[in-house]
């Protein structure tokens, strides 16, 4: 990630509500999206410490 734009994507996680940073990560998993967007999203998702098991089913 030298260009920086790795630093900007992890701002701007941030900024998602909690459901849309669980919908992306779902999104993300079943497109099969780059393993490291995947990862940046879980990062964030155990900063707040939301359980991905909690919401499956909202």
């Amino acid at each position: 990630m030298g260009s920086g734009k790795g630093m900007e994507v992890t701002h701007s996680v941030k900024y998602l509500t909690d459901q849309l940073l669980i919908e992306v990560y779902h999104r993300a998993v079943d497109l099969q999206l780059d393993p490291d967007f995947i990862e940046l999203l879980n990062t964030e998702i155990e900063r707040r410490n939301i359980r991905l098991a909690q919401v499956v089913s909202a």
